[in-house]
C-alpha cells in the first residue's frame, strides 16, 4: 500500500514539473498573499514580427488592464536620447584575429567580404553575437508576416503608449554598456557563436530557424529545474535577473504590472519564474491566447 501510494506521489510529482517546464504558454500570473492585484510576466521573443503580440489575446487583455508596464530596455532611456552604444568599447580587426582560431577568422572574413561592411569588426563579441542573430533572424527566419524591422519588445511598449500605461526599463543604460564591454564576455563560446551565425548565413542554413516555431506554438520547455550558473551567462542573463526581480519585487507590491522581457530570462532555476517563487509570490501559467 505504501509502495502504490509512493509510486503515485512520483507519478503527481513528475506530471506537475512536466506542466510547469511545457505549460503552452508564455505568459505567467504573478500573485501573492495579501495583494489585491495580480501581475503578469510575458515572455517575448525579441526577433519575432511585432504584431505577433497581437495574436496573443489574453496578454493583450492583461496588458491593457495593468497600470505599468515594464521592459528590458524602454526606447526613451537606451534608444530615443541619440547615445545609442556611445559608451561601449570597441573592438578591431587586429582584437578578432587575436579571439578567433584560423578556421573561424576564415568565415568571418567571408562573412564581411560578403556584407560588404567592415563595421563588424567594431562590436565587442556579446554585441555582436546579438547583432548577427537580429540580421539572421530577419532575413532568414521570421520573413513571411514582417512588415517592419521593429522588435516584438518595442511593440508592446508602443502599444502601452498607446494606452497611456507607463512605461519603465529594467535596465540600467550605462550598467548595459559595462555588460557588452565586458572583456569577460570575450571568450570562445561567444566567439564560436558569432562565427555560427555567420556560417549560417553564407550556408544559408536553416536549422537554426527552429527555434521560431517553437516560440510562436508556444511549446518551450523552461527547464525550470535546471541549474544556469556558467560565466558565459553570468552577465547578460544571471546577474540582470537578479537584479530585476529586487525591482519587480517592491513594483507588485504597489501596481498590477505587465512585464516583457526575452523568454530565456524565465528559464532555468535562476529565471525569474523561480526567483519570484523564491521571494513569496505564486508564479503560475496562464494561456496567453
Amino acid at each position: 500500500m505504501l509502495k502504490k501510494a509512493l509510486v503515485t506521489l512520483l507519478i503527481f510529482c513528475s506530471s506537475t514539473v512536466f506542466s510547469q517546464d511545457h505549460p503552452n504558454t508564455i505568459l505567467w500570473e504573478v500573485s501573492k498573499a495579501g495583494l489585491k492585484h495580480k501581475s503578469y510576466v510575458f515572455g517575448t521573443f525579441h526577433e519575432v514580427y511585432p504584431s505577433f503580440f497581437l495574436s496573443q489575446k489574453n496578454a493583450v487583455q492583461k496588458l491593457s488592464s495593468s497600470s505599468m508596464l515594464y521592459v528590458e530596455q524602454a526606447r526613451k532611456d537606451f534608444y530615443d536620447s541619440g547615445t545609442t552604444n556611445a559608451n561601449i568599447v570597441t573592438w578591431d580587426v587586429d582584437k578578432w584575429k587575436a579571439a578567433t582560431n584560423p578556421e573561424q577568422r576564415k568565415v568571418f572574413e567571408s562573412f564581411v567580404q560578403k556584407a560588404e561592411n567592415t563595421d563588424y569588426y567594431n562590436l565587442p563579441p556579446l554585441l555582436l553575437s546579438l547583432t548577427l542573430f537580429r540580421v539572421y533572424a530577419q532575413n532568414f527566419c521570421d520573413t513571411a508576416n514582417r512588415d517592419s524591422d521593429e522588435s516584438l519588445d518595442h511593440y508592446i511598449e508602443r502599444l502601452a503608449e498607446t494606452k497611456n500605461i507607463p512605461v519603465e526599463s529594467l535596465d540600467d543604460k550605462d550598467k548595459m554598456d559595462e555588460v557588452f564591454s565586458s572583456n569577460s564576455l570575450a571568450d570562445s563560446v561567444l566567439v564560436e557563436a558569432c562565427v555560427g551565425i555567420m556560417r549560417s548565413m553564407l550556408e544559408e542554413d536553416f536549422k537554426p530557424c527552429q527555434i521560431f516555431d517553437t516560440y510562436k506554438n508556444l511549446t518551450i520547455n523552461y527547464e525550470l529545474s535546471k541549474d544556469l550558473t556558467d560565466k558565459n551567462n553570468h552577465l547578460a542573463l544571471l546577474e540582470r535577473n537578479r537584479k530585476w526581480v529586487k525591482r519587480l519585487d517592491k513594483a507588485f507590491q504597489k501596481n498590477s504590472c505587465f512585464v516583457a522581457v526575452g523568454f530565456r530570462h524565465l528559464m532555468y532555476r535562476q529565471g525569474l519564474i523561480q526567483q519570484l517563487r523564491d521571494v513569496g509570490y505564486s508564479v503560475k501559467p496562464v494561456p496567453s491566447t
